[in-house]
Formats: structure tokens, C-alpha cells, sequence
């Protein structure tokens, strides 16, 4: 069973040379080994202790079964890390050498040829040493102690005056999930999560650029280059060229030495703007910094730009206060999700395109880096900026009060200086949050009591400087113009303003056991976090449950559950609804629909109240590891449920029906910006396909628009129907036909019949099959079998009687037989 653990990050050596400057990226030839017994290993890099020792069988597989309990000692120990390496003697000639090191978590003591290099304490930073008078020609070894993460964060937690809510993972600037969270293991790694490179330079260092929108329109956009460099050299002339748009602008550099941020305006005609996904293209501009020494170029650097403005409006109107991004002038309605980590090992590929894709495809705009995790990796930002995925950025802390002695907070405000620099010259990110849930938290969690009145007062004074003043100063003057939140959310669903200002949290879904109808009345400005849980698929639990333990009851499913009522509560919800669970496969198949149906039904009440509320992120998109949790899309990249009914929820032009005792109302929504020509047919028909009713719409949609379209009058109240009959909602833009099912009554009520299935055609593809079914009666929530080799796109689908529809099975096997397929749908469990 350790198939999916196996390391997909490839060891090698590089070596680049370009204008001056020469890297080595030392990720070859790594070893660890426990620091109490010496007993060196050959690992990967980067890497961690777990995942060294995987690599070398010396523990089980941490995900399987309840091993996790098992291989908590790792995290009580001290570990090494060492790598040998040969330099030339040209290398050392150049006038500076620099180890950098972009990913040491955490805490950590470097050496290089036995001398003592520094500290490192935050795996958040990125460490720079000056290294050049202690390489030798030849070989050179470094070496990296580790200390326990666990051992240190309880010695330092101990050491406070008043022990801070959030427990001892507060004080160490490490990511907060390793702690464990209700969605993931007690996994506390050390190790070297990035590639660490030598970096020899003369002159000067180029550390970062980016293009920043002062302002933009169709017409012209004013910019601002901005340079992080490190001057040595102040005798020569030196100047930054930039290449952009077929333009060539030079601009001179002053001859300062030391750090030094560099800024200079300029301004493009005719820009193509930057959009987010479904409102226009994303447009990017290749770029190239160059800087010269006496008109030689000495460092270069290339990357891509969007153009874009984007703006947090968060101002008083007649409701309280709004919660809206305006993007380019335009406000959009936020589609997404809450994005964790997806690996609590690393152990997965880093490549972020299947992610992202996975986003895209769910009709997204926007993901929330959640503040428990960590910052992503460049290519992440440059995928979301490819693929118009906004980013709503966390500050990495959450649900806890941190620090506020001048050496943590020090440690803070270097650590969002680069993150926010570093972050700046991508076009995706649309807002820094300080926090996650710190101030509804202290507000509203108990966190003070039993603490002293003057206790609380410099606890909350520590919050003010890090979450009031070093945090958004760092992106007044770092970033891309992006706003700046204070803690997410800013009030909690205690206090009146829930509603009525700001973005909202709303746990009354799950944590308070409301019902799903509950929070369709209960919408707030901008929803950023809500969510509900289900069990992965057969195939992703096969992958860390033996066949004998398929029972929630079981160790191994038990493990994997980390909210203490989360079983209960998943059972409790489905037989709201749903029919009662009578197997552990119709456990999950239930769950997921139950999840699935609940929270679009949210998304669309939200997007129903638009401007009112202009977002809607659900908890959560991924998982970090293989287990029962809040996500839409599991750690193996499988959908569930609710990841297939998200894209119908977040398509841009949505239409949706209610019925009251003597009419239906049609509402529709778009979020096009501009106006949109539709065809909509409205059914009221039983489940054979019988028509009780209908009526056809055509006309225009207006632009980025939510109104009531229609008021059908009918007489429910009169006819029996609500457990016979459905609402069938179809239409039509842009040539591409889309159709949504509306029900009368619970699910459990439904007397739905036989739906008699069938398979049309099976056409083979590149990578897979196209499959086209067909059935009698309707079937509801039709749900393919998978395994861990294919998948099917859509499934969980509905599908209405005498239609036809087109599934995508996804599939390295080269042979499918009508035989090969099973399938099932809400009628089996209902009537059964």
C-alpha cells in the first residue's frame, strides 16, 4: 500500500550561468540519519524526516491504517541532513557566494566544511548566508540539525508568561496544520522543502522584480517596475533595461550600496487587460529585466505580467457595509473554494497544474489560501495567473493568538516582507488577510477566560502590532496595490455584523447542526468559509483501510475522522434527507450526495442574492492527505459529488426555480460582462417524463446581472405532485445547452422509479471513452463506479427520461464493455 507515497521529485544537480551570476542547485547526494544514533542514508531532497524515512522503509506508510499514532516519535527527535559537493576554482572567483536556502522548516543549524553558518527558525523565509571564505576547491559538505519542532514548541510555549490560545504550535513559525487539524494528521516534519542553491554574483544582485498596475483601461495603463537588488559595485554606471510589449525602456539606477528597492513608472497604450476565469482572457506580457554595468549586461531576469486593477470595496451602503472585489473597473461575483495544502508530506508532485485545472474546469475565479497552511510556490501563482484563478492570500496564522516579544515579531514582518515582495508579481492575487478566525476567535471563542484583565490587554495589543500595523504596512509597500483584511473573518456569526459587513464564516452548517435550508436565509456579504463532510471514494479508502475494516466504526476509518463528531453528524444529516444507510459503500454514495445537494443549493442562494453578496468559497477544495473531510476533491484528485454538482453551481449563466402553493418563480443569473442572448425551457413533468406544464423564455440576460425572470402561476397546493413530479429547468447560450432539476419534497419522499438505464454508444479516445447513456424514467444522482485507474466526467449526474448524455471515462485501459460498467442512482436506495 505504498503506491501513492512513492517520491515524484527527481534528484539532480544544476548548474546555471547567466551574465555573471552562477547557481548550483544542491539536490543530489543527500543524506539523513536520527541524531542520537549516527547512522547515515541516502535520501531525497527536498524532503523531510518522514519522508527520508519512507524512502528508506524504516517506517510504515503514515496514511494507513492508524500508523500515524505509531510514528509520532519522529517528531520527538533531533535529525541531520548532509550533502557533499565539488566547486571549481573558477566559481570561487567570482566576488560573491551565497548560499540560498528557500525552505528549511524549521528549526535548524547550518554548517558548511564544519564551520557554524547561523540559525534558521522559520520555514516561511527564505534564508541567505554569505558563504564565499568558507568553500573549498573540490569537495564541500553542509550540514543541517534539525531540532525537534514539538520538543521546541513545547519548551518555548512553557516559557510564556500567559499561555496563548491556539496551544504550543503558535509560537513556532512552521506550518500550523503539522500541529493537526480537524481535517488532517499530527504529522510535525523537519526538513528541506525546497531546492537550497549556491549563488555567486558580482557587482549586483538581482533579488526580485515585478510590474505593478498603478492604474488601467483600455486605452493606457500606468505602471511601476519595481527591483529588489543588492548593489556592490558603486563606482560604475548602472542602469535596469526592460523588454516588454516590444518596447525597450531604460532606466537608471542609483549608485548606493547595500539593499536597495528601485521603482519606475511608465506607461503602456492600448493594454490587454488581465481577466479572472469566465469574465475575459488573461492576458499576460512576457517580460525581461536586464541590468547593466557600463552598458554590460551583468543580470537578467524574465517573467510574464497581467495587466489588472483590483480593489477590496468594503464601504457603508444601506444594507451595512459591502464586501466585493472590483476588477478593472468591473465588480465580480467570487466563485471557489478554500485551498489547503495537498500533501502533509510533500510527497505528491509540487506541479500545480492538475489543481488548477481541476479549479478551472469548476467554473472557479478564486481560491483562499487558508492561513494554516503555507505560501505556495511560484509556479502555483503563475498557474493561477495563466488560468484566471484569483487568490485570496492568508497570512500563515490561524485560529490562535501569536507571539508579540520583539523576536517574533521581527521574525514576522522579514517573512511577510518576502512573501509579499516575492508574491507581487503575479496578477492572480486579489487580497492579503491577516488571519484566519484569530479575532472572531478571542472575541467569541472563550479565549479570555481565566486570563487576567492585564493579560488581555497586552495579548490584544500584540495582535494590534503584528495584524494592524506590520502586516499591512508590508503590502502598502510590497505589493501589487492589493487590499488588505484584517482576520477572516472580521466578525463571527455571534455578533450582529455577521451579516451585515464583511466576509462570514457560517459553522451554523455542521458545527450547530442547522440545516442546509437554514443558511439559504442567512446570507452574508461575502461567504468565505462554510462547508459539510463526506467520505472519500471506495477506491481512495481501499488505499488506507483493509477490506475488513470498510466500517466507520473501524481503527482505521476512526483515524481518519479528526472531527470528534463528525461521524455522528454525517449520519445525522443523510437521514434528514436520505434514506437510511444499509452498507458502508451506500454510507459513502449517500454522504456524498447529501454534501453535494446541500452545499450548491447554498452556493445558489448565494449567487441568487448577488450584489447583496458577491462570494462564495467553499470549505474545502483539497485534501492534504487520504481521509473524511470537508473537500470536494480528495488527495488522490478523484471528484466527489460535490465537486461534479460545484460546476453546475458555478456555471455563469444559472438559472433556478422555487415553488411556492400557487406559483413558480424562475431567477436567473450572470456572471458575463456583457449582455447575453438565451433560449430557457421550464417543465413541470413527472418522473416518467409526463408534462404537466410547460413554458418557453428567449430573450437577453443582462450583464454581471441577478433578477427574477419569471412568475409562473400553478396551483401545487391543489395537485398532489411534490413526490411524483420535478421542475426541469433547460437552456441554452452561447450554443451550449445546460439543464438543472428542481424537486418538491425531500429526497427521502421521492417515489421514483426504475430508471432503466442504458448504455447507447462507447466510442474509444485518446484516454479513454466517450459513453452516451439513455434512460426510461428519470435517474436521479447516477453515480458510475470508479477505481483507481479511471474516472468519469460528469458523474453524479442527473439524467432526465428520453434524454440523452454524453459521459467522458478517463481510463488507461485500452478495451470497455458494457459489461465493464456498474452503475447506480438515488432509486436504488429509496425504493430498496
Amino acid at each position: 500500500m505504498k503506491s501513492y507515497l512513492t517520491l515524484s521529485i527527481t534528484c539532480f544537480i544544476s548548474f546555471t550561468s547567466l551574465f555573471g551570476q552562477m547557481q548550483i542547485a544542491l539536490t543530489k547526494n543527500w543524506f539523513y540519519t536520527q541524531a542520537d544514533t549516527i547512522q547515515w542514508q541516502a535520501c531525497t531532497i527536498p524532503g523531510n524526516t518522514y519522508t527520508a524515512l519512507l524512502e528508506n522503509q524504516k517506517i510504515p506508510n503514515p496514511f494507513y491504517g492508524d500508523n500515524e499514532k505509531n510514528i509520532q516519535w519522529v517528531s520527538e527527535k533531533n535529525w541531520l541532513f548532509k550533502t557533499k559537493f565539488d566547486i571549481d576554482s573558477k566559481y570561487l572567483k567570482q566576488d560573491n557566494i551565497h548560499l540560498e536556502c528557500p525552505g528549511l522548516d524549521t528549526d535548524c543549524s547550518l554548517y558548511l566544511n564544519n564551520q557554524y553558518l547561523g540559525k534558521a527558525n522559520n520555514a516561511f523565509r527564505h534564508w541567505t548566508i554569505d558563504v564565499k571564505q568558507l568553500l573549498n576547491v573540490g569537495e564541500n559538505e553542509l550540514l543541517i540539525q534539525f531540532n525537534s519542532a514539538s520538543k521546541l514548541a513545547d519548551s518555548l510555549y512553557a516559557l510564556l508568561e500567559t499561555k496563548l490560545p491556539g496551544e504550543k504550535r503558535v509560537v513556532l513559525r512552521k506550518p500550523q496544520f503539522h500541529f493537526g487539524w480537524d481535517f488532517g494528521p499530527v504529522l510535525m516534519s523537519s526538513g528541506i522543502t525546497d531546492a537550497i542553491y549556491l549563488n555567486a554574483w558580482n557587482s549586483v544582485k538581482l533579488k526580485a522584480s515585478s510590474i505593478h498596475t498603478i492604474t488601467a483601461n483600455d486605452t493606457i495603463a500606468m505602471l511601476r517596475l519595481n527591483l529588489a537588488l543588492f548593489i556592490q559595485d558603486t563606482l560604475s554606471e548602472l542602469d535596469a533595461r526592460l523588454h516588454m510589449n516590444g518596447q525597450i525602456l531604460s532606466f537608471p539606477i542609483q549608485k548606493v550600496y547595500g539593499q536597495q528597492q528601485v521603482s519606475f513608472d511608465f506607461t503602456l497604450e492600448n493594454p490587454k487587460l488581465w481577466w479572472p476565469n469566465g469574465t475575459g482572457e488573461q492576458n499576460l506580457y512576457p517580460c525581461k529585466i536586464e541590468i547593466l554595468k557600463n552598458e554590460t549586461i551583468i543580470a537578467e531576469k524574465s517573467f510574464k505580467t497581467g495587466i489588472r486593477t483590483i480593489t477590496l470595496i468594503h464601504e457603508p451602503d444601506r444594507f451595512g457595509k459591502s464586501f466585493y472585489f472590483l476588477i478593472n473597473g468591473k465588480k465580480i461575483f467570487c466563485k471557489g473554494a478554500n485551498y489547503i495544502p495537498p500533501d502533509i508530506l510533500y510527497t505528491q508532485t509540487l506541479d500545480p497544474v492538475s489543481i488548477i485545472k481541476t479549479a478551472v474546469e469548476s467554473n472557479f475565479n478564486m481560491l483562499r489560501i487558508w492561513g494554516g497552511g503555507r505560501y505556495e510556490s511560484d509556479s502555483f501563482y503563475q498557474t493561477c495567473d495563466e488560468n484566471g484563478i484569483l487568490i485570496w492570500q492568508d497570512f500563515m496564522y490561524a485560529c490562535g493568538m501569536y507571539p508579540g516579544d520583539s523576536s517574533f515579531l521581527l521574525n514576522a514582518s522579514i517573512e511577510a516582507e518576502e512573501q509579499v515582495q516575492r508574491l507581487s508579481q503575479f496578477a492572480c492575487i486579489a487580497l492579503w488577510c491577516g488571519n484566519n478566525e484569530n479575532n472572531e476567535g478571542w472575541h467569541r471563542w472563550g479565549w479570555q477566560f481565566l486570563i487576567s484583565h492585564e493579560n488581555k490587554e497586552r495579548i490584544w495589543n500584540d495582535y494590534q502590532k503584528l495584524f494592524n500595523a506590520i502586516l499591512p504596512n508590508t503590502v502598502r509597500k510590497y505589493s501589487n496595490l492589493n487590499s488588505y483584511w484584517e482576520s477572516s473573518p472580521l466578525f463571527g456569526r455571534g455578533d450582529d455584523k455577521f451579516i451585515s459587513e464583511g466576509d462570514a464564516h457560517d459553522w451554523g452548517l455542521w458545527h450547530d447542526e442547522m440545516p442546509f435550508e437554514k443558511l439559504e436565509d442567512r446570507i452574508p456579504r461575502f461567504m468565505s468559509e462554510f462547508g459539510f463532510q463526506s467520505l472519500p471514494p471506495i477506491s481512495t479508502i481501499k488505499q488506507f483501510a483493509s477490506e475488513n475494516e470498510l466500517d466507520l466504526d473501524s481503527h482505521s476509518l476512526r483515524n481518519h475522522q479528526k472531527h470528534p463528531r463528525g461521524n455522528k453528524l454525517i449520519n445525522q444529516y443523510i437521514n434528514r434527507d436520505f434514506p437510511e444507510a444499509k452498507n458502508f459503500e451506500s454510507l459513502i454514495y449517500l454522504n456524498q450526495i447529501t454534501q453535494a445537494e446541500g452545499i450548491c443549493k447554498i452556493i445558489r442562494a448565494h449567487r441568487k442574492a448577488k450584489p447583496y453578496c458577491m462570494g462564495s468559497l467553499y470549505w474545502q477544495f483539497n485534501d492534504c492527505w487520504p481521509g473524511i473531510s470537508w473537500s470536494g476533491r480528495d488527495y488522490f484528485g478523484k471528484w466527489k459529488a460535490l465537486q461534479h454538482e460545484v460546476k453546475n453551481a458555478f456555471r455563469p449563466i444559472l438559472f433556478t426555480a422555487n415553488a411556492n402553493e400557487m406559483d413558480l418563480t424562475i431567477h436567473v443569473v450572470s456572471d458575463f460582462l456583457e449582455p447575453t442572448n438565451v433560449e430557457l425551457e421550464i417543465l413541470i413533468q413527472d418522473f416518467t417524463g409526463n408534462v404537466l406544464k410547460s413554458e418557453k423564455w428567449n430573450g437577453t440576460i443582462e450583464e454581471n446581472s441577478s433578477l427574477e425572470l419569471l412568475k409562473i402561476p400553478f396551483n401545487f397546493k391543489k395537485l398532489d405532485i411534490r413526490e411524483t413530479h420535478y421542475i426541469l429547468l433547460k437552456w441554452k447560450y452561447k450554443n451550449q445547452w445546460n439543464s438543472q432539476c428542481y424537486f418538491l419534497d425531500k429526497f427521502n419522499k421521492l417515489k421514483l422509479n426504475d430508471p432503466e438505464i442504458a448504455i447507447d454508444t462507447i466510442e474509444k479516445t485518446t484516454n479513454g471513452f466517450f459513453i452516451t447513456l439513455k434512460s426510461k424514467q428519470l435517474a436521479k444522482s447516477v453515480y458510475i463506479y470508479e477505481d483507481a485507474t479511471s474516472s468519469f466526467f460528469p458523474n453524479y449526474f442527473d439524467l432526465n427520461p428520453g434524454e440523452f448524455k454524453k459521459i467522458h471515462c478517463i481510463t488507461n485501459q485500452n478495451n470497455l464493455n458494457n459489461t465493464d460498467l456498474k452503475m447506480i442512482s438515488l432509486f436504488n436506495f429509496i425504493n430498496n
